[in-house]
């Protein structure tokens, strides 16, 4: 009895040939693609129309049954709307990390035009008071200039604020409530503190405990103590943090290995 192979196929070279030299070897092959394309996504995105196309010439050519699963859908809810209401709450969202629990492996943000997620928050929601103007002030209530929409910045952002004084000031807080950006120096950009929600481990210490920690890609390990409550981890860093941004991921480790992550809720 011959064997079957599923191939996931996404029309480039690797899976193609994976999939060439299974029905070479005597499988039965079939090949299959997801469809998650809609009205935002860019020309070379993953799983676009096109690929499906172009993964449907291969398995033609190969001569193997071809399957397109459709999680448009899916992808709307799970991923693309999960995106936009973080950035409308005042938070930077990672949605590589909620597709990848449940969608796919996935390294870029593909349904932004070009990487533009202002252009896409306003075509997704363009009637969102997230993407209504508002004032910018600093840490004394002071009003420095105006803001286009409190779903433009993120914290720890200093280019493109428009504003106009003597000291480099970045985004400290983004409150959505009151329409407004609060900028501060950036030695006022520090915290010790932080909670974190949708806790996901691979392997669980024993809380409390005394870890390693990643609040951004390309940063030191940095030291923190890490305690549990019923819906959150509370985690003080020996080192304070510069800019801890809701929305964002913090990642455990022992060593090099890593024990789990989180969603970043709060500083102080």
């Amino acid at each position: 009895m011959t064997k079957k192979i599923c191939v996931a196929m996404s029309g480039g070279v690797d899976s193609s040939l994976t999939a060439a030299i299974l029905l070479k070897q005597g499988f039965e092959v079939i090949g299959v693609t997801m469809l998650l394309e809609n009205e935002h996504f860019h020309e070379k995105s993953c799983c676009s129309s096109k690929e499906v196309e172009t993964a449907s010439n291969v398995a033609q050519q190969l001569g193997i049954k071809f399957h397109v699963v459709d999680l448009r859908e899916k992808f709307r809810k799970y991923v693309m709307n999960y995106f936009a209401a973080e950035y409308f709450n005042g938070r930077t969202p990672n949605p590589c990390v909620q597709c990848n629990q449940k969608i796919k492996y996935s390294q870029e943000v593909c349904f932004v035009p070009n990487g533009d997620y202002k252009i896409f928050l306003r075509e997704f929601l363009p009637n969102s008071e997230a993407l209504q103007s508002g004032k910018i002030v600093d840490s004394t209530g002071k009003i420095l200039g105006e803001h286009d929409g409190v779903s433009n910045y993120t914290i720890g952002q200093r280019k493109g604020l428009g504003i106009y004084s003597s000291r480099a000031l970045y985004v400290k807080k983004i409150d959505v409530s009151e329409r407004k950006i609060v900028v501060d120096t950036n030695e006022n950009l520090y915290s010790r503190h932080l909670t974190a929600r949708n806790v996901l481990w691979i392997y669980k210490p024993t809380l409390p405990e005394k870890l390693t920690a990643k609040i951004r890609y390309g940063i030191r390990f940095a030291e923190c103590f890490v305690t549990e409550e019923e819906n959150f981890l509370n985690v003080e860093f020996t080192e304070p943090q510069r800019a801890v941004t809701p929305g964002q991921s913090i990642v455990f480790y022992d060593g090099d290995e890593v024990l789990g992550g989180a969603i970043i809720e709060g500083s102080f």
